[in-house]
């Protein structure tokens, strides 16, 4: 991701710092798994934002440019760059998860939701009490096609019928 900013092909919004269509489609086409969803850029569209947060790319020009810290995480071995990320990414306001869902009302009210970083540290605490473990393959219909590999495990649906989730009971 690092060596697609150094391009300068990336651009983002002044204004929002969002990444374009054309961004989204770069990055979509850069990463190892494809997106989560075959129809959703849901990782193409985030990346941009995590690097801007983390302080490893500015824009400049309306593109995205890597930064000191951006150059020389190049050279570092990729696992302590994501753990770098993480950490500054749990204490940025640039990104607010809930603003991409555009069904959620009244986001540029005031108090209407809770502010990003604090919900941001208590999702960050609660994954940091889970241990790393095995994705096991979903054959439900709606994951078998899926280009996510490997494909998340569904969880069993016991409180729902089967047609309300999405037919998948975890097999």
């Amino acid at each position: 991701m690092l060596r697609l900013c150094a391009t300068g092909k990336l651009r983002c919004s002044e204004k929002t710092r969002r990444p374009g269509a054309a961004t989204v489609e770069a990055v979509a086409g850069v990463l190892d798994i494809g997106d989560f969803y075959p129809h959703e850029a849901i990782a193409a569209f985030a990346w941009p934002m995590l690097l801007q947060a983390g302080g490893l790319t500015q824009l400049t020009n309306g593109r995205l440019a890597l930064t000191p810290r951006g150059n020389a995480a190049l050279t570092r071995p990729p696992h302590l760059t994501i753990a770098q990320l993480w950490q500054r990414c749990l204490n940025n306001s640039l990104l607010d998860e809930f603003s991409r869902v555009e069904e959620i009302k009244g986001q540029r009210a005031a108090n209407v939701l809770t502010a990003s970083e604090p919900r941001r540290k208590i999702v960050g605490q609660a994954l940091t009490g889970l241990t790393p473990r095995r994705m096991d393959l979903c054959r439900c219909p709606v994951h078998r096609d899926a280009r996510v590999r490997p494909r998340p495990r569904c969880p069993p649906q016991r409180a729902r019928p089967v047609e309300a989730a999405h037919g998948c009971g975890g097999a």
